[in-house]
């Protein structure tokens, strides 16, 4: 399976064993699973069909998916991603970068589901400084209720000693989360060259001008599987068993560089009964095969037809 370089620094108290250089495994599935999720409750929210709402975050997945290579021992750069334009480039590249925090806060910090910071405005979202804007890009919640802060970032360049205080003042931001400092307050940045690799930094100091943050409780349960609901509602769709755990999926897209359709769906536990509480436990992830599932019970699946999985 492909590995991607994590440099991990920063981190202290219960987290400090994480600081270091890490190999982390990173499947073509693995990524498209979440380049999908990652912000996914925002697009739902921004666009009242659900159906709408995955296809652009599955637009947004294969564009990431199709930047890099998979095909070795390592994840590298697809050539053609130096000849796109340079405002592509940059969405592209932000977009990795939220798929790297999304991938590194689910393997490290036992945070499977995050979500933009910016969901929170729509209940009670107040600033500690009135004149302030700033806002760190997205947040998640741990196993134990802990809430952790991340701002993500996408380069093709190594970042400058300013870049890098600028993204340290960004992610300290947030000051309180539901009345709870967070536990990690980190920045993340993937050096998007020939040879990916990922930075993750925990900047220990906190500015003195903070936001303060209350959210809807079902901002990390049904609302986050919500859109997921809606899109196996409204179509055909495939059950199907990997691991012994019983899946519904449902064809998103086609990977025109594997040759592959794309499925996408849920473990059949979260689908019937719609259980309504606070959060999901965790799953244990699925990796091989035709099939990647996350932590959170998303599913991705390929198959060489759009209309049968096996």
């Amino acid at each position: 399976m492909p590995k991607i370089e994590v440099n991990i620094n920063s981190f202290g108290g219960i987290y400090s064993s994480l600081n270091g250089t890490k190999e982390l495994n990173l499947s073509h599935r693995k990524c498209l699973k979440f380049a999908t999720t990652v912000g996914l409750s925002s697009l739902r929210l921004a666009y009242s069909n659900s159906v709408v709402a995955l296809a652009m975050a599955a637009y947004r997945a294969m564009a990431v998916k199709c930047c890099l290579d998979f095909s070795g021992s390592r994840v590298t750069v697809h050539a053609d991603y130096l000849d796109l334009e340079a405002s592509e480039k940059a969405n592209i590249s932000y977009w990795i970068g939220m798929t790297s925090a999304a991938v590194l806060a689910d393997t490290y910090l036992n945070v499977p589901r995050l979500i933009h910071a910016t969901q929170f405005r729509g209940t009670r979202f107040k600033r500690a400084n009135p004149a302030s804007r700033s806002l760190a890009d997205l947040l998640g919640r741990d196993a134990n209720g802990g809430y952790h802060v991340i701002e993500a970032k996408g380069r093709r360049r190594v970042p400058t000693p300013n870049n890098r205080n600028d993204w340290k003042i960004q992610a300290q931001t947030i000051g309180m989360i539901d009345g709870a400092p967070p536990v990690t307050r980190s920045y993340c940045i993937a050096l998007i060259d020939v040879m990916p690799h990922i930075e993750w930094n925990d900047p220990p100091e906190p500015p003195s001008s903070q936001v303060n943050l209350f959210g809807k409780k079902d901002s990390f349960g049904a609302g986050y599987y919500k859109p997921f609901h809606e899109f196996l509602d409204s179509a055909v769709t495939h059950e199907i068993n990997r691991g012994g755990r019983d899946l519904l999926v449902r064809a998103i897209g086609l990977d025109p560089q594997e040759e592959e359709y794309v499925f996408m769906g849920l473990d059949r536990s979260i689908v019937k009964p719609r259980t309504p509480r606070e959060d999901y436990a965790a799953f244990e992830e699925i990796d091989s095969g035709d099939i990647y599932v996350g932590s959170d019970g998303v599913a991705i699946a390929t198959g060489r037809s759009p209309c049968e999985l096996r």
